[in-house]
């Protein structure tokens, strides 16, 4: 699992129950994540950072896996190297991150029997009145291949994100990258 981070969107109960082995990989394991895979002889955390594709360690737990999930992580990689940089990032290194994240999907497709994608793709505020008044491209220009499914997630509830507005998220997945038309 690339991106485990709180464990939010991770059945880790069935997933356990399921699988032999499971890697939760991440750069940080907050502490729920931790104390939730200390319940699992089968749950081991990695600590990687995953946005310069692949390298290191969780590499080789990957390619030995059966299964690859990517679960919201593609549009979140380039928001701590582009903060971090503040003005001074580079106009292409979000787009950059998102494709070099994509690119080794292709290649874990290669090697693993099963890639899944699921990523917030666009962001959206949208009035009282259902107008929207703004968006945001949350995969900086580098677009996917048509997905099998697409739903939109409500993020920001009114009063949660203001008075006036609410943030939508357009949410793709693609439950096995090998079979998208490219």
């Amino acid at each position: 699992m690339l991106g485990s981070g709180l464990l939010d969107d991770v059945p880790l109960d069935d997933l356990a129950r399921l699988f032999d082995r499971i890697g939760l990989v991440d750069a940080v394991h907050p502490w729920p994540a931790r104390l939730a895979a200390r319940r699992y002889p089968n749950v081991a955390l990695v600590t990687a950072e995953i946005s310069a594709g692949l390298a290191g360690s969780w590499a080789d737990l990957c390619t030995s896996a059966d299964l690859i999930v990517s679960a919201n992580v593609l549009s979140q990689l380039p928001i701590v190297p582009i903060e971090a940089r503040g003005r001074a990032a580079p106009p292409l290194l979000g787009a950059h991150l998102v494709e070099t994240h994509l690119k080794a999907l292709d290649t874990l497709a290669g090697r693993v029997e099963r890639v899944c994608l699921i990523t917030d793709a666009m962001q959206r505020a949208e009035d009282r009145s259902g107008r929207f008044t703004d968006s945001l491209d949350m995969l900086f220009g580098s677009e996917l291949p048509p997905t099998e499914a697409a739903w939109d997630w409500e993020l920001g509830p009114f009063g949660a994100s203001g008075r006036r507005h609410r943030l939508i998220h357009r949410v793709q997945a693609c439950p096995d990258w090998k079979t998208v038309p490219r």
